[in-house]
């Protein structure tokens, strides 16, 4: 399965980075410590989050549910929307 969109991809794949920099721990999907992603300015951090949202995009055609440290990211096929979860509460939507 993969995702359908009507956006431009550059635009979903730069608000879902955006939205992906609100989870907290969002460094250890990257299997990184936190000492180290601190150490990264902010517009690495959004470099690093550009390409990680491009492989969570594909990897949700496969897997609609992924865990990212304490939160998740879902995708709902039909609303057409990836949401961030964080606590069972949706505090993001991307729409495709």
């Amino acid at each position: 399965m993969s995702l359908k969109f009507s956006r431009e991809y550059k635009r979903i794949i730069d608000e879902l980075a955006s939205a992906l920099l609100v989870i907290e721990d969002i460094y250890s999907f990257l299997n990184m410590e936190k000492n180290i992603w601190e150490k990264f300015q902010d517009e690495e951090r959004k470099e690093l989050i550009k390409t990680l949202a491009d492989d969570i995009f594909y990897g949700l055609g496969q897997e609609p549910l992924m865990e990212i440290g304490e939160d998740k990211v879902q995708y709902s096929k039909e609303k057409n929307e990836i949401y961030i979860i964080s606590k069972d509460n949706i505090i993001k939507t991307v729409k495709l």
